[in-house]
C-alpha cells in the first residue's frame, strides 16, 4: 500500500503545471498640477497617476500604445487597481493574443466633492487642460510611449465613460478612439434634471459636508461648479438650474439651458460632428438594468441621434447593471474594450504569413437521406445538404475538434451561406488570430417548397427538430473526427435560425451545451399583434403556394401555421390557421392562435424548460435596434427581461445595425462577439 502511495505522489509531481500568465506593474507616481491650483473648492493640485506596464516593459526597449482611462465619481485610480482584478484583466489579454502588449494611465481625478464631472473652469477646476497639457506630456516624457495619435485611445466608465468620449470628440488630434464603459449626462433622462436634487438642502447648506445625506445633492451641486460657475458667490461658488430669489425656490431657465448646453454631450454632438467622424473608433454601451433609468433612455436616444447625424459608432446594451460586468473574467473590459482598441490603435507591423497549402480549410458539400423527413404533406425532398467546414490541418493531423452546428434563416440555405467565401474566410481569420482555436461548423439546409423551416416537429412540414436530433448529428459523428459531447457542441442560428438554436438547446442540454442566437425572432410577441400581419383572404383563396408569391407576410403565416397548426385533412396547405372564413367574413380564431403562439413563441415556452436552460454552459443572443420589423426589437428586450426572471443566466446585447447587416461584416457579430463567445464555453479537447 505504502509503495502505491508513493507511486501516485511521484506521478502527481510529475504533472506539469500550467504556465503562470505573464504578469505586468502598476506604478504609482505623482506631479504637481500647475493647471489646478488655486480653485475655489479647494482641489489639492499634487495628483497621483497609476499606470499600467505590460509584461516584459523594462527588457523590451520596446514603444508602446497607451489607452488612458477615467475614473468615475466617487472613486479613484488607486481604489481601481488595489484588488489586482484590474491588472489581472490587462495580463490575461495580453496572454491570449486579444491585444498587444499596452500601457494603460489612469489619472486621479478625484475632488473635495464628489470628484471632476470633466468641466474645464477655474472655479472647479480646469480638468480637460489638466489631461491635455500635464498628463499627456508627464507620461510621454517618463515613459516609452508610441508616438502619434493613432496609438493612443482613451476609455472610461459611467463620468469617466462621459469624459473619455468628451475629450475624443473635442480633441480627435489627441485621440485615435474611445470607448466608454456605460456613460451618463449623454442626454436628458426619464426625470427632469431640476427634481432629482433637494434644492432646499442645497440652498441652506454652509458647505458640502451639509450635503452628505443627499447623493443626488452632492453631483447636482458639484455639476453646478463645474457647468454654472460663479466665483463671487460663496460657499460652493456656483449658480443653481433651481433658485431661491425670494426664499422661495423656482426653476432658473437659463441657468437650465446653459448647464445643459454645457454638460449633456446630446446638446454638443452636432457641432462636433466632423470631430467625431475624423476617430478611427467610437464604442459605448449600457446594462438595461441600472436602477437610474435615466441613463438607459439617455444613451438609447444618444446612439439614434449620432446615427442621424452619420457618426459612424457602435453601441451595445448588455444584460446587467452600470458596473457589474466591466471588471468580471471574460466581461465587458477584456472582452469589448480590449479588443476594440487591439482593432484602432496602430500595431506591430508584421509580415503577412504565408499559408501552408496542406493547410487551408475545406468546405464540403454532403447529402443525408432522411428517413423522418419523407412523406410530408408540403413535398419536402428528404435528400437533405450539409456544407461542412473543416478547420486548416484537419486532413493532416488525428485531432478531434468541437462542433459548432449553423441554422440559417428562412428565404436561405446553407450552400449559399458558403458561396462568397466570406463565412469560410471569417472562420479561417478567427482561427489564424486566436480568436477560437480549431473547430468543425456544420451548416444543414433548412430549405424548403415554402420560406424555410421554423424548427418543429410537424405532420405536415416535417418533424425538423427530429431530423436534427435523430439523423444529422449521429451523420456529422460518424463521418467526421468530432468530439460527441454536449460540451464541444455548440449551436448557433441567424434570425429564425437563431430561433431554432435557442429551441434545440432549451429541449436538449443533453446534446448541446452553448447556444448564440445572432437576431433570433419569435422570442415573443411583438409591438403589432401577429394574427394582424397575414393576408388571410388571399391565404384562403389561395390554391397553392405560388398563389402567394410577392406576398412575404402571408408566405411566411401560411409556412409558420403548416408548422404549429398542422391538419393533414385540409388542402391545399394542410393546416388551419389564425384567421377563418366566417361567411364572407376572415375572423381572428381565438382557439388557433393561442394554440399557435403557445407552441411557437419561446417566451411562452421557457418556463416549462427553464431548468433545462440553467443546465447549459452558456446562452447568448442579440439583436440590431434597427431592423426595420421592430417587433424583433421589442421581443427580444422583453425575452431577455423573462430569462432574468425566471433566474436563467444569459447574455443579451442590442446593438446598433440592423438584421443582418453586422454578422458578417469586417469585425462584425461572428468575428468579434459568437467565436469568442463559442471558444470560451466550447471543450476543445477531452
Amino acid at each position: 500500500m505504502l509503495t502505491l502511495v508513493f507511486w501516485l505522489f511521484a506521478l502527481l509531481l510529475t504533472i506539469p503545471n500550467p504556465d503562470p500568465i505573464p504578469s505586468g506593474t502598476v506604478v504609482l507616481r505623482h506631479f504637481d498640477s500647475e493647471v489646478l491650483k488655486d480653485t475655489k473648492t479647494g482641489v489639492n493640485p499634487r495628483r497621483s497617476i497609476s499606470i499600467y506596464l505590460p509584461p516584459g516593459y523594462e527588457e523590451s526597449g520596446a514603444d508602446y500604445p497607451v489607452i488612458y482611462f477615467l475614473h468615475n465619481i466617487m472613486w479613484d485610480n488607486e481604489r481601481m487597481f488595489e484588488d489586482g482584478v484590474v491588472q489581472a484583466t490587462f495580463d490575461r489579454a495580453i496572454a491570449r493574443g486579444a491585444i498587444e502588449p499596452f500601457i494603460l494611465v489612469a489619472p486621479s481625478y478625484t475632488t473635495p466633492t464628489v470628484g471632476s464631472l470633466y468641466g474645464n473652469d477655474a472655479t472647479a477646476g480646469r480638468w480637460l487642460d489638466y489631461t491635455l497639457q500635464e498628463v499627456l506630456p508627464f507620461i510621454e516624457s517618463n515613459y516609452r510611449t508610441r508616438p502619434g495619435k493613432e496609438n493612443r485611445g482613451i476609455a472610461g466608465e459611467f463620468l469617466g465613460g462621459y469624459g473619455a468620449f468628451k475629450l475624443a470628440m473635442m480633441h480627435p488630434d489627441t485621440f485615435n478612439a474611445v470607448y466608454a464603459l456605460h456613460p451618463v449626462a449623454t442626454g436628458t433622462g426619464l426625470i427632469p434634471m431640476k427634481d432629482r436634487p433637494d434644492w432646499q438642502l442645497i440652498h441652506d447648506a454652509e458647505s458640502f459636508a451639509d450635503l452628505k445625506s443627499n447623493v443626488f445633492s452632492q453631483v447636482f451641486t458639484a455639476m453646478s461648479q463645474e457647468f454654472l460657475p460663479n466665483p463671487d458667490r460663496p460657499p460652493f461658488y456656483c449658480d443653481f438650474i433651481v433658485e431661491r430669489p425670494d426664499g422661495e425656490l423656482a426653476q432658473n431657465y437659463t441657468n437650465t439651458t446653459t448647464l445643459q448646453a454645457r454638460f449633456l454631450l446630446d446638446r454638443q454632438v452636432a457641432n462636433y460632428a466632423d470631430n467625431l467622424r475624423s476617430l478611427s473608433g467610437i464604442k459605448f454601451d449600457w446594462g438595461r438594468y441600472d436602477t437610474n433609468q435615466d441613463h438607459v433612455f439617455s444613451n438609447h436616444t444618444f446612439t439614434r441621434l449620432l446615427d442621424e447625424l452619420g457618426i459612424p459608432h457602435e453601441a451595445e446594451e448588455y444584460t446587467g447593471g452600470p458596473f457589474d460586468r466591466n471588471w468580471i473574467e471574460h466581461g465587458r473590459v477584456e472582452h469589448d474594450m480590449l479588443p476594440f482598441f487591439a482593432r484602432h490603435l496602430s500595431a506591430t507591423p508584421q509580415s503577412p504569413a504565408m499559408p501552408d497549402p496542406k493547410q487551408q480549410s475545406t468546405v464540403l458539400l454532403h447529402h443525408i437521406d432522411s428517413e423522418i423527413l419523407q412523406n410530408t404533406k408540403t413535398g419536402l425532398n428528404p435528400r437533405r445538404s450539409v456544407s461542412i467546414y473543416l478547420p486548416p490541418g484537419y486532413d493532416t493531423s488525428e485531432t478531434e475538434y468541437p462542433v459548432v452546428y449553423f441554422l440559417h434563416g428562412l428565404f436561405w440555405d446553407s450552400e449559399r451561406m458558403f458561396e462568397d467565401g466570406v463565412v469560410q474566410a471569417t472562420l479561417d481569420a478567427a482561427i489564424a488570430d486566436n480568436t477560437i482555436e480549431p473547430f468543425i461548423l456544420v451548416a444543414p439546409n433548412y430549405s424548403t417548397p415554402t420560406v424555410g423551416s421554423f424548427f418543429e416537429n410537424s405532420s405536415t412540414s416535417g418533424r425538423w427538430l427530429d431530423f436534427t436530433t435523430q439523423e444529422l448529428i449521429p451523420y456529422i459523428d460518424n463521418t467526421f473526427r468530432t468530439l460527441p459531447t454536449r460540451e464541444s457542441r455548440g449551436i448557433t442560428g441567424e434570425l429564425m435560425g437563431g430561433y431554432g438554436a435557442l429551441k434545440l438547446a432549451m429541449r436538449h442540454p443533453d446534446l448541446f451545451g452553448s447556444v448564440y442566437a445572432l437576431h433570433p425572432v419569435g422570442t415573443g410577441v411583438g409591438a403589432i399583434p401577429v394574427s394582424s400581419l397575414a393576408d388571410y383572404q388571399k391565404i384562403h383563396s389561395a390554391g397553392s403556394f405560388d398563389d402567394l408569391d410577392g406576398d412575404m407576410p402571408s408566405q411566411i403565416f401560411t409556412a409558420m401555421a403548416q408548422a404549429f397548426l398542422p391538419n393533414p385533412d385540409r388542402p391545399p396547405f394542410y393546416a388551419d390557421f389564425m384567421a377563418e372564413p366566417e361567411g364572407d367574413a376572415y375572423v381572428p380564431h381565438l382557439e388557433n392562435r393561442i394554440s399557435l403562439l403557445s407552441r411557437f413563441l419561446l417566451d411562452r415556452q421557457v418556463e416549462a424548460h427553464a431548468g433545462n436552460l440553467r443546465s447549459l454552459r452558456a446562452i447568448k443572443f442579440d439583436w440590431g435596434r434597427y431592423d426595420t420589423y421592430q417587433s424583433h426589437v421589442y421581443s427580444n428586450q422583453n425575452f431577455t427581461r423573462k430569462l432574468d426572471d425566471l433566474l436563467i443566466p444569459h447574455e443579451a446585447e442590442e446593438y446598433t445595425g440592423g438584421a443582418f447587416d453586422q454578422n458578417l461584416a469586417p469585425h462584425g457579430r461572428v468575428q468579434t462577439k459568437m467565436l469568442p463567445f463559442f471558444s470560451r464555453y466550447l471543450e476543445f479537447r477531452d
